[in-house]
């Protein structure tokens, strides 16, 4: 492999990384209960707005 191959395949392992945890912190405090609605509400906003970016710079 090349280093252009390797940065590649960094990129999208660091992408996955940076959709993964946020997703992963979202489903895990769907289990702390309903108190904190309006937080997981802002916390979905924030994963939304993420995975939108980690998406355009995917396709761009």
């Amino acid at each position: 492999m090349n280093i252009k191959e390797q940065l590649e395949i960094s990129k999208i392992i660091l992408q996955t990384i940076s959709i993964g945890i946020p997703l992963l912190v979202v489903i895990l405090s769907q289990f702390k209960g309903r108190e904190m609605v309006m937080n997981q509400n802002k916390e979905n906003g924030h994963v939304y707005l993420i995975i939108s970016f980690d998406l355009y710079s995917l396709l761009y």
